[in-house]
């Protein structure tokens, strides 16, 4: 099974109060499941990270083959990619956590660029997350498998 991950993470003030949100689908379109953590006080460098640590957490349930993850933090997508070097030590311990995650998840993990525009319902559960100070979790459908 191919999925695709729509991550974002959000910051009232920076730092301030974050979030992250996830939308999980199947290469089809299908919505499986919609997140949003409530993360507490942060930067929002480090919500991004925490939504792909979420991602990669959350798609261990599914017999995935490939995930491709999409993000509109160029920052986050170019440090995964090796082409930015990942200098804030916070970040970096972020970074080797779901650097580890990824080869760790038995499935092919590609990590893409997208345009704010194209993530902004991530965007709006990891809002949504912080306005509640809580969790927002919805499984929609699980597929054949997992």
């Amino acid at each position: 099974m191919n999925l695709v991950a729509h991550i974002d993470g959000s910051c009232e003030g920076n730092p301030g109060e974050s979030g992250c949100g996830l939308v999980l689908q199947t290469e089809a379109g299908t919505v499986l499941e919609k997140w949003g953590w409530y993360l507490g006080r942060g930067t929002n460098n480090t919500a991004e990270y925490h939504g792909l640590l979420r991602c990669m957490e959350t798609i261990q349930k599914y017999r995935v083959e490939r995930v491709l993850v999409l993000s509109d933090s160029q920052l986050l997508v170019n440090q995964i990619l090796g082409r930015y070097r990942v200098k804030n030590p916070r970040l970096a311990a972020l970074h080797q956590t779901a650097v580890r995650l990824m080869g760790e998840s038995g499935c092919q993990t590609d990590v893409r660029y997208v345009p704010r525009e194209q993530n902004r319902e991530a965007d709006g559960l990891a809002k949504k997350a912080i306005r509640m100070k809580s969790d927002a979790h919805e499984i929609l459908m699980h597929p054949p498998g997992a």
